[in-house]
């Protein structure tokens, strides 16, 4: 097999091991507490139970195919994750600015100012990071 075939299999699985990881985590333990919404627990054991054999039976999967095609371990840098991460949240900052939103209709005045108030502080914490 090719060396890009292979690596678009590794980033795949990578990416499916990864957020079922997390889909698992957020099924067993408790949930985590966001400002902007409420998970709901409306899932029930028989539904819990499934997802939680589901995502094992694809996990082992997921090993299986690692030890087929003798891949080993990814080192993934914590610092690389991070700014992964906050690249995306600037890229989804920018798109609340005025100017941005003017796509869905126009904003009155005072509206302009809390949304270009709220995008400035935004902008404001995400420069204010330290050893960036």
């Amino acid at each position: 097999m090719k060396e890009t075939h292979l690596r678009a299999i590794a980033s795949s699985l990578r990416y499916v091991e990864k957020h079922l990881v997390e889909l698992r985590e957020l099924l067993t333990k408790e949930a985590p507490t966001y400002e902007m919404y409420d998970y709901v627990d409306d899932l029930g054991d028989e539904y819990r139970e499934r997802t939680l054999a589901t995502i094992e039976d694809i996990l082992s999967e997921v090993r299986r195919s690692k030890q087929m095609l003798d891949f080993g371990p990814t080192e993934m840098s914590l610092r690389q994750e991070a700014e992964s991460v906050l690249s995306g949240v600037w890229v989804v900052i920018e798109g609340i600015r005025p100017k941005s939103l003017r796509g869905y209709g126009a904003l009155s005045e005072a509206d302009e100012r809390t949304v270009a108030e709220i995008y400035r502080r935004l902008l404001e914490a995400q420069n204010n990071r330290s050893g960036g």
